[in-house]
């Protein structure tokens, strides 16, 4: 994947607007998805929203390989087992990405099921 320097400015706005949207101490419990946040940024941002009472969901490319002890492939993203025992309220779910929408239905697909349709903030 190559990144252009606006695709780098727009996950960076994203993650700074719901850093600011969950940051106040007054906001109720959220369930809040993070598209692709196995990198740094999407790791501390997960990690300071569970530690805060949020619900957080991190979606990757592949939950197993992301939650391995050790990191396995440099094509995946991952955390880590010992980052997930330290979160608990930060959870792995696997995203292709691929099956986002059924054109012919005109409907969401597979995973959107659990993991977007509660969500409070993506």
């Amino acid at each position: 994947i190559i990144y252009t320097p606006t695709m780098v400015m727009c996950r960076f706005i994203t993650l700074v607007s719901a850093w600011l949207l969950v940051s106040s101490t007054s906001c109720n419990a959220l369930n809040i998805v993070i598209p692709g946040g196995t990198g740094k940024m999407g790791r501390q941002l997960a990690s300071n929203l569970g530690a805060k009472g949020h619900s957080v969901t991190i979606l990757c490319r592949n939950a197993f390989l992301a939650a391995a002890p050790s990191r396995v492939s440099s094509d995946f993203g991952w955390v880590g087992r010992s980052y997930l025992n330290a979160n608990p309220r930060v959870s792995l779910r696997d995203w292709d990405g691929g099956d986002l929408l059924d054109i012919v239905g005109q409907d969401w697909l597979g995973w959107q099921d659990d993991a977007l349709e509660p969500a409070d903030c993506v």
